[in-house]
């Protein structure tokens, strides 16, 4: 028997064989084979990184998995373990568990103790008897690691295991047996003393350990301070193993910290390339939402497209968004209802609200009122708060449902919880008329003021006029127009013919025609119909551009509202042509960062 290389010289036999390689794939499979214990996963995945573009490059790896197959074939048990596990999880090569149990077996009958232990990985969920008699002759063979698979199997004797597997002084053994004190105690306190177990496993190389200890110190528990510094030391431990969970932890937490971005940036794009359909998800939809050149958004979409080969919700919903407005590649609604049906059948809410919209306004499809009710009511079901704005809408209008304003106030005030301005407005308006609730002019406004200050521009409009009718509150025309005005500065058209018409008679503003004409064109611009009535009457002989006001707003070219802009002379800027659903219908979800936890 071949005895000359240990379990832990395989791992620089294969290290040593990928040396000059530029595949990438040859790093990302020598970190899988350490399955996220210390040894050279950090540079590995530096060097896949700066390969990741090469993907025809000569592949060593083949070279690896030979040398480790003749080295187990000369007879040493430690490469056939390896060989084993690798065939087991897929490390490098395609799983193939009748050539891992081959492998396990082989080192079971030249007597060492880890092919018994493989053997019993392989059987572990389907027939966990045999997968601990298997444990068991490992531990009579002396390998005492055994013990820490024997405790998830035998819980009357978990703790008698735990102790046993201490014998080996490694990392896994002290982080199963600290979690084990940990689970089993009854205060925080009690907690706070078995925590030095978990670090102990830590700083031994065992990287989910680290992340462990980085959660405690990110939220301040088991007796530490809260300390974000310290946290994402702990948490590169644990990415310095090429562990999945930490790489994701890292990403999830920093990336839109400037100070870390650009290292978490890295975390994310190891752990894509690790295959994790959440990151590359993530990934994606990170770079097509920051990218500034079709180009740069179109790297984004290989990735959200891998997760979506791997039946990853979120990912449905962030490539159907991109199609439909043509981020880093070309628009198609088609495929983009598609991804969002399919979505929406796995049960992920966003696309669920967005399948849904499609059919309140028939985007592609018929439109049908009581399926997108339907599809609204099954999202919020799953805590979706915008969902449950959503749903309000549909209560208070009364599509494909029933109208009942008590249900839609009772939806918005639950999306309020989520700072949502649009729900934040629809409660100041319900208490304001007395829909759905009680009339409660006070906080009524208290509410639109919440909106407005959120930059929600149809509360501003209904707080001004508020001030300006005196509706509850004591009247201030020049505050009530200054809402306005902000509204119109925010591109609201309503709020922009309003503001002409104030300036026409001087209520709350300066009487100014030169600002009744600015405001007056651009409202009609954006398809405000008493601004292109006022225009028709005040202007007989239209130029061409002042004919095109009566345009559908749809139908306004980006060039015809430059020109708008220039023939204004107040603002050079260039108005861009508002959408057709209008900003508070629900049909754009508010902008908060939404992102997959890995915790």
């Amino acid at each position: 028997m071949n005895d000359t290389y240990t379990f832990e010289d395989i791992d620089t036999v294969v290290w040593n064989c990928l040396q000059g390689s530029q595949n990438a794939n040859d790093y990302l499979a020598y970190v899988k084979t350490m399955l996220g214990f210390k040894a050279h996963q950090k540079e590995a995945l530096k060097l896949a990184r700066q390969h990741w573009d090469n993907p025809n490059s000569e592949a060593f790896f083949n070279k690896a998995l030979e040398t480790v197959t003749n080295i187990a074939n000369s007879g040493n048990s430690a490469a056939m373990a390896h060989l084993g596990r690798w065939y087991r999880l897929g490390s490098g090569v395609e799983i193939n568990l009748e050539l891992s149990e081959q492998w396990y077996q082989k080192a079971v009958d030249l007597n060492d103790g880890k092919g018994h232990t493989g053997l019993g990985r392989l059987c572990w969920k389907s027939n966990p008897n045999k997968a601990a008699a298997h444990f068991k002759m490992a531990v009579s063979m002396g390998e005492l690691n055994a013990y820490s698979h024997l405790a998830d199997l035998d819980r009357a004797n978990e703790l008698e295991h735990l102790l046993n597997a201490l014998q080996t002084n490694e990392a896994y053994a002290d982080y199963a047996y600290g979690h084990y004190l940990i689970r089993e105690s009854k205060t925080e306190e009690e907690k706070a003393r078995h925590i030095h177990w978990i670090e102990k496993a830590a700083k031994k190389g065992y990287g989910y350990a680290a992340l462990m200890m980085a959660m405690h110190h990110f939220k301040g528990e088991m007796g530490f301070d809260e300390n974000i510094e310290v946290a994402k030391e702990w948490c590169r431990m644990g990415c310095d193993t090429g562990d999945l969970a930490s790489l994701m932890w890292f990403s999830n937490r920093f990336l839109y910290m400037p100070e870390s971005q650009d290292e978490a940036a890295e975390h994310l794009m190891s752990a894509s390339m690790l295959g994790d359909k959440v990151a590359q998800g993530y990934l994606g939809g990170w770079l097509v939402g920051r990218g500034k050149s079709f180009e740069e958004q179109a790297k984004g979409i290989v990735w959200l497209r891998s997760s979506v080969a791997q039946g990853h919700p979120s990912a449905m919903y962030n490539l159907a968004d991109a199609l439909r407005k043509g981020k880093g590649v070309e628009v198609n609604t088609t495929e983009a209802h598609a991804l969002l049906e399919q979505g929406a059948h796995l049960g992920n809410s966003e696309c669920q609200c967005f399948l849904g919209i499609d059919y309140m306004y028939g985007e592609g499809v018929p439109v049908n009122k009581e399926r997108a009710h339907d599809l609204f009511q099954i999202a919020a079901l799953q805590g979706d708060l915008w969902a449950t704005f959503l749903l309000g809408i549909t209560y208070e209008s009364g599509d494909g449902v029933k109208q009942d304003l008590a249900k839609a106030f009772e939806c918005f005030m639950e999306a309020s919880k989520a700072e949502f301005p649009g729900a934040q407005f629809r409660i100041g308006r319900a208490l304001m008329r007395g829909h759905g609730v009680a009339k409660n002019k006070p906080s009524a406004v208290k509410w639109l003021l919440k909106a407005a200050n959120a930059d929600h521009t149809d509360a501003m409009i209904v707080l001004g006029a508020t001030l300006m009718s005196g509706d509850g509150v004591e009247v201030n025309y020049r505050l009530g127009a200054s809402w306005f005005q902000k509204a119109a500065d925010l591109g609201n058209a309503e709020a922009m013919h309003e503001l002409a018409t104030f300036h026409i008679e001087g209520d709350g503003v300066e009487a100014d025609s030169e600002k009744v004409k600015h405001w007056m064109f651009k409202a009609a611009a954006l398809g405000q119909s008493d601004a292109i009535d006022w225009v028709n009457e005040n202007y007989p002989d239209q130029p061409s551009w002042l004919k095109d006001l009566k345009k559908e707003p749809q139908d306004l070219s980006e060039d015809l509202a430059d020109e708008i802009s220039k023939e204004t002379s107040q603002d050079s800027s260039n108005e861009t042509v508002v959408p057709l659903k209008s900003s508070d219908d629900g049909a754009t979800k508010p902008k908060t960062k939404t992102q997959d936890d890995s915790e």
